[in-house]
């Protein structure tokens, strides 16, 4: 009796201090507003609590449906006396109108799995102010009749300084074309590349950010262009990607991918970005192209 006794007292313990460990591991996501207009900004945080010492994997962020990811800050950690908290904060948006839903994301504490609370978030147009005045359709408006020796004498007219244009640019074009222009050194495409990067760097102060992040993303499309990378005009910015993606470390991969989807919610979700997102995104840029030359340059083949 004794011995059955102490054998259900050392499972209750064993079970208590489970039970303990299990009300220590909080998981928590949450977000700054559940409505959006379409390619606006949000907040996405992450808050984990575990004990002290307890092994712990990370959330899969890889990807959410209908939603891009625009950063992802570093993961803050703080010690207490028993257990350990992490925080991270991720900008994410969407560019597909509707209701959509931040699914449950799990990660892996101990032995056990643990899922935040799904997140639902409208995402919409902007809306049309009532105040406005309304616009109808016009009545077809007549025009009057042109007498047509009038017309004639206009076509004569327009006939004859077209051709006198046409000859006045021939003649320019002779000599021109007998002027030779001394040719400099051709620039290889990195070096046109790199000077076009100094260049919108010296304009940054004067150029608003969107012309900044456009003209950003001109030169990275060029300079694919000319090394034979990606050719077709409109190739998206996830073509790039797919073509680097084999030479860059995961990290290098990340960044070019985040400073990509940032340029494309400036240019088409009217983001604002702030200096310290600007300056990454040019950096990002300026130090990937040497590498990506440097692969295809030793290997033109790959």
């Amino acid at each position: 009796m004794l011995k059955k006794i102490t054998i259900i007292w050392m499972l209750s313990t064993v079970a208590g201090l489970f039970s303990v460990q299990a009300q220590d591991v909080r998981v928590q996501a949450s977000v700054d507003r559940n409505k959006i207009l379409i390619g606006e900004p949000i907040q996405l945080r992450l808050d984990i609590e575990i004990p002290q010492g307890t092994p712990m994997g990370w959330f899969n962020l890889d990807t959410l449906p209908h939603f891009t990811f625009i950063t992802k800050n570093k993961i803050d950690t703080q010690n207490n006396a028993r257990t350990i908290l992490f925080k991270q904060i991720l900008s994410i948006t969407s560019f597909d109108s509707g209701q959509w839903v931040i699914p449950q994301l799990g990660l892996t504490v101990g032995n056990n799995r643990y899922l935040t609370d799904s997140i639902s978030i409208m995402v919409d147009y902007s809306p049309a102010d009532p105040n406005q005045p309304y616009h109808d359709l016009k009545d077809i408006v007549e025009v009057p009749e042109t007498d047509s020796l009038y017309i004639n004498y206009i076509l004569v007219a327009a006939t004859l300084i077209a051709i006198a244009l046409l000859v006045w640019l021939l003649s320019r074009k002779k000599k021109a074309e007998a002027t030779p222009i001394p040719a400099g050194p051709r620039l290889s495409a990195l070096e046109q590349a790199m000077k076009e990067l100094e260049d919108l760097r010296a304009a940054s102060s004067s150029a608003n950010v969107k012309t900044y992040f456009t003209r950003l993303n001109e030169i990275l499309r060029t300079y694919f262009k000319n090394r034979n990378l990606v050719t077709a005009p409109n190739a998206g910015n996830e073509s790039f990607i797919q073509k680097v993606q084999s030479d860059l470390s995961r990290d290098q991969v990340l960044q070019l991918a985040q400073t990509l989807r940032l340029s494309d919610a400036v240019k088409f979700a009217k983001y604002n970005p702030s200096a310290a997102e600007q300056e990454e995104a040019y950096e990002v840029i300026r130090k990937t192209l040497p590498i990506i030359d440097e692969i295809h340059y030793k290997n033109p083949g790959s």
